[in-house]
Order: C-alpha cells, then structure tokens, then sequence
C-alpha cells in the first residue's frame, strides 16, 4: 500500500510538472501575450497604450541601433491598465529611459468598468500570465491562482493549442502575421469611409451624450499619475497621438477636438510634459499603404512611425542616446 501511494504522489507530481512545462512553452509560444514572457532589461524607449500603442510602435530598427525597445501595447488596454502594466515592468525601464504615452480620442472615456462581469473576465485573462498579483484589476488571490498555474484547464488555452498546430502544419499565417503584412490599398472608397465611421463611433460617439463627451476626470488623473511614476523612476514621459487616415479624420467633430485638446494641454502645462500630435501628419494622412485600417498602421508604418517619434520626440531633446 505504501508502494502504491509513493506511485500516486509520484505520477501526480510529474503530470504537474510537465503541465507547468506546456504552460510555460505555451506562454513563450503561442498565447498572445507572448512578448511578455522575454521582456529585456535597462529599456531605453517603451510605449503603452491600446491598439493604437500595439500597432504603431515597431522597434527593430531602434535596436540595429543598439537601442532596447519594448512595446507594452495591448488592445482595448485601458489607461487603468496602462498604469499597471507601467508599475508591473518599471524596474526593466533604464535610467533616463523614454515612456511614450499614446493618448487615443477614447483615452479618457474607455473604462473597463462598463464591461459586464464576464467580458471583463475574458479580457482580463490575457493579464495574468505575466502581471504580478498586485498589479492585476478585480482578481482574487484564488482566482490568481487558478488562471495562473492551472490555465491547462482552461477551454481557451486548450483551443489556441489545437489551432496553433493545425496552422503550423497547414502552413497558415497567424492573425498577427497577416495584420503585420497588410495594408488598405485593395479597399475601394466606400468600405473605407465605412471603416472609418466604425472607428469612430466605437471611440468617440458612443461616449457622446446630447453635445458633451464623457471625459472621466479619474482617467485623466491616471495620466497624471504615470507621468508622475515616471518622474520618480527618472524616466521621461512623452504624449503622442499616433497617425489617423484622412478618412478617419474627417469623421471627428471639431467640437470634440477642441475638448481632447484642452485636456491634453492642461496635463503638458501641469506636468511639463511634452505632447507631440500625429493624427494629421501628412506623412501618413492619405498613405494608405501605411495601414491596416483607418486608425492603425502596418507593419511597414509602423517602422517608419517609431523612427520619426524617436528622431522628433526623444533624440532631438537629449544626448542620452546620441552615437
């Protein structure tokens, strides 16, 4: 009986193992948080933000320059998790490092507090593989736990296993590898000006109330409070608003501008801070190989976007960097 027992424990302790195993070559390799898993240290330049921050940063050609980038955008991320993830991976930030803030036309209206329980849950999941307990939003300990170390069980980690193989031996492209590699230039007008409308409408008009927008006063203060965190790191803050379509742009009501804008520029006359707006650059305002959609660039805008932020934004105001 003995024997037996020392068989059970041993078993059960070697599936643990090996499961933790699959876990971790899955979080390496396959979930879609997997750049977070081989975050570099003494970072030079970084970005948050949502989409707008995920898509628009591309980092490759800073680093031939032995520059370490790194890019904390996630989609939909919220300003809120934009402080945590700021807090969560500070300590890779190097000394007289450069954040850039992405400010987006939904930046202070896009909360996760309006999502129902469950959608919040579903988007919260892609935290936890790699955010410390403190840093995560609405979560237990033991619902931390859970996620973290057992997330074999969960369907979703399952299904993207199953879909990741069958693309790897059907040779298929992976949704990042085709956003990368895409652009609008197939599109005729209409479906543009239709895109656009969507964007919009998602970010602006469904904050829209009669003739005000919802800023939330607890958004922007998050802004001040990652400036701030930045400060304190000797880290050094940068707002931008990343490049818009014309199409895009000819969506959005002067009215609503005029407020985005009084906002962005109390916080720079507050904190110092520099703001550096790219919605309508014409370098990208009607260059439609330069996105995947009406709001965010491609891989290849992407490139060229990061190399003028850094030449405009960061190495223009410091010697830091200079070869």
């Amino acid at each position: 009986m003995k024997k037996f027992i020392i068989r059970v424990v041993c078993v059960l302790l070697a599936s643990a193992v090996l499961l933790q195993g699959v876990q971790v070559w899955y979080r390496k390799n396959i979930d879609e948080m997997k750049r977070f898993s081989n975050v570099p240290n003494k970072i030079m330049v970084a970005n948050i933000g949502s989409s707008h921050g995920e898509c628009d940063f591309v980092y490759d050609d800073l680093e031939t320059q032995g520059i370490t980038g790194f890019n904390f955008g996630i989609q939909a991320q919220t300003v809120e998790y934009d402080e945590k993830v700021f807090d969560n991976f500070v300590g890779k930030m190097a000394k007289n490092s450069y954040l850039i803030i992405p400010i987006s036309y939904m930046t202070f209206m896009l909360s996760d507090d309006s999502l129902d329980e469950e959608t919040f849950k579903l988007k919260n999941y892609r935290y936890y593989s790699f955010m410390k307990y403190r840093n995560m939003i609405g979560v237990t300990f033991k619902e931390y736990f859970k996620v973290k170390y057992l997330a074999f069980f969960k369907t979703d980690m399952r299904i993207q296993l199953a879909n990741y193989f069958e693309a790897f031996f059907m040779g298929e492209k992976t949704e990042s590898e085709v956003r990368e590699s895409s652009d609008m230039l197939g599109m005729n007008l209409s479906d543009i000006e239709h895109n656009a409308a969507d964007a919009y409408e998602r970010h602006v008009l469904n904050y829209k109330n009669g003739d005000s927008y919802a800023f939330r006063t607890d958004l922007i203060e998050k802004v001040y409070s990652i400036i701030e965190k930045c400060h304190e790191h000797d880290i050094t803050p940068v707002m931008v608003t990343t490049p818009y379509t014309k199409a895009y742009n000819d969506c959005v009501e002067p009215e609503f501008l005029e407020q985005f804008n009084a906002i962005i520029d109390k916080i720079a006359d507050d904190t110092g801070t520099e703001y550096h707006d790219y919605a309508r650059d014409d370098r990208f305002y009607d260059d439609y190989s330069l996105f995947i959609d009406t709001d965010h660039l491609n891989r290849k805008g992407a490139l060229k976007f990061t190399d003028i932020v850094y030449s405009e934004c960061i190495l223009k105001n410091s010697n830091y960097y200079k070869k």
